[in-house]
């Protein structure tokens, strides 16, 4: 299983991995054996495979090695038996696999119960168990009392009662990587959008912190921010732009206010300079008049004036 869901399956499996024995059939709870997880590298390439375990049992020793798979393809089969093969030779014990498929919507439909695996004069044949999640009633793994289990739950074969009974339990665990689990596989098994609308439906909703510090959580939760950032900006774009539209009309008009009253000054003084030097510099006279109409005024007079007493009389006015 080479996807996002590989990461997840190893921590959900070596969780508790007597809880994933008796899953698949492999191995009672009750049974009195010791399990050892093996190390998921076996070859120096390397080849990775999902998981594997040491099994002692009644003074005997095997592999039971799991694949799991969201969608299994036709030359999965060979890649277990390759698998197999290699942990045989790595560990020479018996070993046992058995290939985990998920997710019902990509059951492949009937699947060989072995593999071969051939490399010129070399036939390696690997028998494996081929178990189907949504096959499995829920309720036998809530009766467990495992809590590992209950991260399965999403896709074996529930009824409304069960989603009540997992939720309930794993907000009771308080344990955020298992809730985080157990929304991992609803969102393999439906979909995020489907998996949300099931949440938001109030069956399966675990309402407490737990929820918020799980994976999925945190990803609504990215999601609201962005979408609400998003509006928010939209918003507030939209408002600023009137906003700023109206205030920048405004300034626009005031700033072009004070420049036509400026140059409108300078003009009447060079008119006076030019005219009537006598007069001599206005601009502090001149400045303290802001109307834009009466400063046109007094250049059109000014410009009238026949003589520089008529000038002085214009000027004196102000």
């Amino acid at each position: 299983m080479r996807n996002i869901h590989d990461q997840i399956f190893k921590v959900v499996t070596e969780s508790d991995p007597r809880a994933l024995l008796d899953l698949i059939e492999a191995l009672p709870l009750d049974a009195p054996a010791r399990v050892v997880p093996l190390e998921r590298e076996l070859t120096r390439a390397p080849v990775y495979i999902d998981t594997a375990f040491l099994v002692e049992e009644h003074e005997t020793r095997r592999i039971e090695h799991i694949e799991a798979f969201a969608q299994f393809q036709r030359q999965d089969s060979e890649r277990v038996s390759r698998y197999g093969n290699e942990l045989g030779l790595k560990f020479l014990l018996p070993v046992f696999s058995t290939i985990l498929l998920m997710v019902e919507a990509y059951d492949p439909g009937p699947i060989p119960r072995e593999g071969t695996f051939v490399l010129g004069a070399l036939t390696v044949t690997l028998r494996f168990r081929i178990l189907r999640l949504w096959e499995i009633d829920a309720r036998k793994l809530l009766d467990t009392g495992r809590n590992a289990l209950l991260q399965w739950v999403p896709l074996t074969r529930c009824r409304q009662e069960d989603w009540f009974d997992t939720t309930r339990a794993v907000a009771r665990t308080g344990d955020p990587q298992l809730a985080s689990n157990f929304h991992m596989m609803g969102a393999l098994r439906y979909g995020e959008e489907e998996w949300h609308r099931l949440l938001d439906r109030g069956a399966l909703m675990i309402r407490d912190e737990v929820f918020e510090q799980t994976w999925l959580g945190q990803k609504w939760v990215r999601k609201g921010l962005e979408k609400g950032m998003q509006q928010g900006l939209e918003k507030g774009m939209e408002k600023g732009m009137e906003q700023g539209l109206e205030q920048g009309l405004e300034q626009g008009l005031v700033k072009g206010l004070e420049q036509g009253q400026l140059q409108l000054r300078s003009i009447i003084n060079e008119l006076l300079t030019s005219r009537f030097p006598l007069l001599g510099d206005q601009s502090g006279l001149l400045e303290n008049i802001r109307d834009l109409e009466a400063l046109h005024s007094i250049f059109s007079a000014l410009l009238k004036a026949p003589d520089e007493a008529a000038a002085r009389e214009i000027l004196s006015r102000l």
